[in-house]
């Protein structure tokens, strides 16, 4: 092949000078300026004009894991995968579990502490019998949350302005708050030392255990009650919404009910959080008490409305209703070839 047949092969040129041409049948067609490099060189069909390079395949979109504190988030979650719903019940578990001893240890802890340091050097409970060494009655400790009584002739008269009032009496424990007072006898086989020195100690052995044993006891107990519930108000989602025309599948409903309990109990939370720092009374904390299972039905409710599908399967993508209706399988017709623009006419 001489050098002018090579110059009028299909292709791209490039000029010395910078300045680029398009040649195709023998005729150059367009010119471009190039500067930086020169342009990749794409493959030329004549029968169907210019044909542009493939895209590059764009890489699988990543889930991400959804928050489930609002009606699409909860919705979301029981959509996904399993472990989903397990790891946010796990978190929140883990939070309110940490929440809860914070708060025990301002209400109570402390001021049971305060209480074993106001303790006599001699004094026991014994055969169902309070050995005080007095009838005078005696404020231990009194605080905000709770205050501790030692009053032996049982006149219940101290320790009155607080939220709960614990009294030591001569043959029984009374309990106080805004109910009333509610009483338990000392069991006959009862002895236990009552003395700052023994007390002491032995609240300083058992603290750190007690708190892990009771921070394990409330994830296991929040984990059990949701399991139950999202069964409970599975069974009710799913019921629901054979009867509203727009079921769903159980092991969806069930997750969606599991997913709708975690946003009551961040309001539960934020409860124990303002009882502890006094800006809420015991009053308001068991008003809001209830409160969030009702918050868990209306995100419920809320969410089966954010599902993407209601009934069917529902992993699979969902209809278009704004697209084309299916094409007929079978082989697909030949579509003639396009006309390449820039072949002259004949």
């Amino acid at each position: 092949m001489n050098a002018e047949s090579a110059e009028k092969e299909p292709g791209f040129r490039q000029t010395p000078s910078g300045f680029g041409y398009l040649i195709l049948e023998g005729r150059v067609l367009a010119g471009t300026p190039c500067h930086e490099k020169p342009f990749a060189p794409a493959t030329l069909r004549p029968e169907s004009g210019l044909s542009m390079p493939s895209a590059a395949p764009s890489s699988p979109s990543v889930r991400r894991l959804p928050l489930p504190t609002s009606f699409g988030g909860v919705a979301a979650v029981a959509e996904g995968p399993g472990w989903w719903l397990f790891a946010w019940q796990l978190a929140f578990a883990l939070a309110t579990a940490i929440v809860f001893l914070w708060a025990f240890d301002v209400a109570w802890a402390r001021g049971i502490e305060r209480a074993i340091g106001s303790l006599p050097d001699e004094a026991r409970i014994q055969n169902g019998i309070l050995e005080w060494g007095g009838t005078q009655s005696m404020i231990l400790h009194q605080g905000p949350f709770v205050s501790f009584v030692v009053d032996p002739e049982g006149r219940r008269e101290d320790g009155l302005a607080t939220d709960i009032t614990v009294s030591l009496e001569s043959d029984r424990v009374a309990i106080r708050s805004f109910l009333g007072w509610a009483s338990i006898r000392y069991p006959v086989t009862l002895r236990i030392p009552l003395t700052r020195v023994y007390l002491t100690s032995a609240v300083t052995a058992w603290k750190v255990p007690f708190f892990l044993a009771l921070g394990g006891t409330v994830v296991a107990a929040l984990l059990v009650s949701w399991l139950a519930l999202s069964l409970a108000y599975g069974l009710v989602v799913w019921f629901g919404a054979i009867v509203l025309g727009r079921p769903v599948p159980f092991r969806i409903a069930r997750r969606l009910a599991g997913a709708s309990l975690l946003p009551g109990s961040v309001l539960m939370v934020s409860a124990i959080a303002l009882y502890a720092t006094r800006q809420m009374g015991l009053i308001g904390f068991l008003v809001v008490a209830p409160l969030h299972i009702v918050v868990g039905w209306i995100y419920c409710a809320g969410g089966w409305t954010r599902l993407r599908r209601c009934g069917g399967d529902m992993d699979g993508p969902s209809e278009n209703p704004f697209g084309s209706p299916p094409r007929a399988r079978g082989p697909s017709p030949e579509v003639p070839a396009a006309s390449n623009p820039f072949q002259p006419q004949e």
